[in-house]
């Protein structure tokens, strides 16, 4: 048949190419701003520049920050590309893996499923950690599946310095050593206790013990056991409906008619012992903390659908990937969606930022996150206007604004969009010429916090043709 002749001559490096071009596309027409967490990461990736190490003991670990610092960019699509590259690296290993472990026909399906996932595009094309914490995750897995089989030593040295760097991208990669030394454990206990299995480990550990000398020991005890939480029953329950109907059919008729493959083990109980893990301390978690089974399930459902024999399955299997493809490529030129917090690295025209503050005497210039949690911060500025400004707009406050005071006057009731939770604040002022002062109190609950952007605006409409996402969460 002609579609075996083809599919012999497509590679990995061809399906990441091709990805990478859609990807890029994508970025290339998203709104020049940053949003959310894409904030903290730039700021940390900027002050890395000139070697300092800011608020790493109130977020993530160094290793995302460090491939953004090293780009030497604050152009919004080159910085957002850098995610790009690790998702695409990431499609690349698991065509590899799945094709070692399997054959050429599951390696296209299942890296064609996992580089179209709307859920995958999402984080592939914003400034998130989560692309390069799935490219490492993969990494781990190729080196670890090799330690299974006739291994050399730099098969066990790869595999413990790729799930260090897991946990150095971010902590929840904690789980990736612990994940893959359980089922050792299970499987085969004799190739857990051997001494070059326990010097990967070591190697593990060292690379991500930099972490710990920048304040990570507080943020990786603060995610473990916080005092306020959110129960992760509930990020789950937030996780499952993105799923598209379709690769929910699939995977329900996987576990009901895949057939019991030795093989794929590792891909069945990495998930399992993944979702056990996030669920079982009661810490915040967001849909996004789940991203890391997703080439697992992919790869599964793929070795499942080229496995099939029973013809009525396979028409039933073959209508419900191309409803997967089709419910992806439908949303896909509308990605990536952004949070409701917005910030400029360009200054928007009609506008001007107060970038100066006080706070408690210290003078800072935003974005300033270093605010504790658990705490109510007070920032005031003075400042000239050259001009008249009808409005204050507070694009990132975190975690929210309890009261904003300007010339000594409260605003609170000049309010058109009020900054709660993750929310932009937008206030209807009068800014005439002449020296004006402002003063705003910031919550911090939680985590990393403080002020990012404050800008005095003549419009109102910034935001216009965006499309932005409220809460953060509801991306897909």
């Amino acid at each position: 048949m002609k579609y075996k002749k083809y599919l012999k001559k497509i590679t990995a490096r061809h399906i990441a190419i091709f990805f990478f071009v859609i990807y890029f596309i994508l970025i290339a027409k998203s709104p020049a701003i940053l949003s959310g967490d894409e904030v903290f990461y730039y700021d940390q990736a900027i002050h890395l520049r000139s070697f300092e190490f800011i608020n790493f003991e109130n977020t993530q670990p160094l290793l995302f920050p460090l491939a953004l610092a090293f780009t030497f960019s604050k152009n919004v699509i080159i910085l957002r590309l850098v995610s790009a590259i690790f998702a695409v690296l990431a499609i690349f290993f698991v065509f590899n893996i799945t094709e070692e472990r399997f054959n050429k026909k599951t390696a296209v399906l299942a890296a064609m499923l996992l580089g179209s996932s709307k859920f995958f595009v999402q984080y592939a094309t914003t400034l998130h950690t989560e692309s390069l914490l799935v490219l490492m995750i993969i990494l781990s897995l190729r080196y670890f599946l090799r330690c299974l089989g006739k291994p050399e030593l730099r098969d066990f040295i790869l595999f413990g310095v790729f799930s260090g760097l897991a946990m150095q991208t971010k902590v929840m990669g904690i789980s990736v050593p612990l994940i893959f030394s359980v089922y050792l454990l299970y499987k085969k206990p004799r190739e857990f206790f051997r001494i070059k299995y326990f010097l990967a480990l070591f190697i593990s550990f060292l690379v991500f013990l930099p972490y710990f000398f920048v304040g990570g020991l507080k943020f990786l005890f603060e995610k473990v056991g916080l005092s306020r939480t959110t129960y992760s029953l509930f990020a789950l329950k937030q996780f499952l409906p993105y799923f598209t109907v379709a690769l929910v059919g699939l995977l329900i008729l996987a576990i009901l008619f895949a057939k019991n493959n030795e093989d794929n083990s590792i891909f069945v109980t990495y998930p399992i012992l993944f979702f056990l893990l996030m669920i079982m301390p009661q810490t915040i978690l967001f849909t996004r903390h789940f991203y890391p089974v997703l080439p697992f399930l992919f790869i599964i459902v793929a070795e499942f659908v080229v496995s099939i024999d029973k013809k009525w399955l396979k028409r039933v299997v073959a209508v419900l990937v191309v409803l997967f493809f089709i419910s992806n490529l439908r949303v896909m030129p509308d990605l990536p969606r952004i949070y409701k917090q917005a910030y400029y690295l360009d200054m928007p025209e009609g506008c001007r930022g107060i970038s100066l503050w006080e706070q408690d005497g210290n003078d800072i210039s935003l974005p300033f996150f270093t605010q504790p949690t658990a705490t109510y911060w007070n920032y005031y500025a003075n400042f000239y206007s050259n001009t008249q400004y009808n409005y204050v707009i507070f694009e990132y406050l975190d975690d929210d604004l309890t009261y904003f005071h300007l010339d000594g006057i409260d605003m609170y009731n000049k309010s058109l969009e009020w900054p709660g939770w993750y929310s932009r604040g937008v206030f209807n002022v009068s800014i005439s010429r002449g020296k004006h002062n402002i003063s705003l109190w910031v919550r911090n609950g939680i985590n990393i916090g403080g002020v990012g952007q404050v800008l005095l605006c003549k419009d109102y409409n910034l935001h216009e043709g965006v499309d932005f996402i409220f809460p953060p969460e509801e991306i897909i």
